[in-house]
């Protein structure tokens, strides 16, 4: 019989492992603010990450529920930055080549901003990163946060609660 092991995904990349649980390089806490400055983040604020793979109109992920939950963080946390990591659903389904589902065809950008609008969230309070990132700076985007967000409507369990304490947030 064949025994392997599959990689664990929830497990950061070299560099950052070695930040976390390395002697000597004075943990996440040290990386924290070059993180902060490489994927455009406040330095000195307290910064909410909502780390959402695959946004799409439909809010499925719940980030009107992200949205609010920020908004009432602001009124306890002075100068709080909610940073959220989206992609749209066209953006998956252009990578893996396939037609656009008629519920997928209109810009989800346009009904984010409109929901960050109507949340009354102040100018400058927010960043919305939309690029496809690799592996590695997906992991320093969770590194640089000090709390994840992970609401959801419709999915079971996604690995951003695995990857977001195992990544120092």
């Amino acid at each position: 019989k064949w025994v392997g092991t599959i990689p664990h995904v929830a497990e950061p990349p070299p560099g950052l492992h070695e930040a976390f649980y390395g002697e000597g390089l004075g943990g996440i806490d040290a990386l924290r603010p070059s993180l902060r400055r490489k994927h455009g983040m406040p330095t000195a604020a307290f910064v909410a990450l909502v780390n959402c793979g695959n946004y799409d109109a439909v809010n499925r992920k719940a980030l009107d529920v992200a949205v609010l939950a920020f908004k009432a963080l602001r009124e306890t946390v002075a100068g709080a930055h909610l940073f959220l990591k989206v992609m749209s659903t066209a953006h998956i389904l252009a990578a893996e080549g396939n037609g656009l589902p008629e519920q997928h065809t209109a810009d989800p950008a346009i009904s984010l901003a409109g929901l960050l609008r109507a949340a009354g969230l102040p100018a400058g309070s927010f960043t919305v990163e939309d690029r496809v990132l690799d592996w590695s700076a997906s992991w320093e985007m969770l590194a640089a946060a000090d709390v994840l967000l992970m609401p959801s409507k419709s999915e079971g369990f996604g690995f951003s609660l695995l990857e977001g304490p195992r990544g120092g947030t």
